[in-house]
């Protein structure tokens, strides 16, 4: 009996953190995503705080990111905010709104993936 409670705390346990992850992964895609949607609409307009602001979530975040998202994506991610300061600032405007979108891509596949769902999607 002893054994099937600690099964259960630990079924417990592990159900949280899931769940907690999931969270976390979805709180942070969408407050990137909203960054995202503050930075202006051609490149050379400014958007350096904006972009430190991203940069600085995404460092502070990336070793939470770790431990559930794949190595390739985190690097996608890092490449590409390098990507999008440099075009914002030095870039054409064709340049930086592909590495806007690029970002914003990643960062929905990021928290498609790390969605809890109960059930099937239709």
């Amino acid at each position: 009996m002893r054994s099937f409670i600690f099964t259960l705390m630990l079924f417990g346990v592990m159900l949280a953190c899931i769940i907690g992850n999931a969270r976390f992964i979805g709180r942070l895609c969408e407050d990137m995503l909203d960054l995202l949607d503050a930075l202006p609409a051609r490149a050379g307009e400014g958007g350096g705080s904006v972009l430190d602001e991203l940069d600085s979530r995404w460092e502070d975040a990336r070793k939470w990111v770790r431990l559930s998202v794949s190595s390739n994506d985190i690097s996608r991610v890092n490449h590409n905010l390098v990507s999008l300061r440099a075009f914002c600032e030095f870039g054409e405007d064709a340049d930086y709104l592909a590495a806007r979108e690029q970002i914003r891509l990643d960062l929905e596949e990021i928290r498609r993936f790390d969605r809890f769902l109960f059930g099937t999607r239709a």
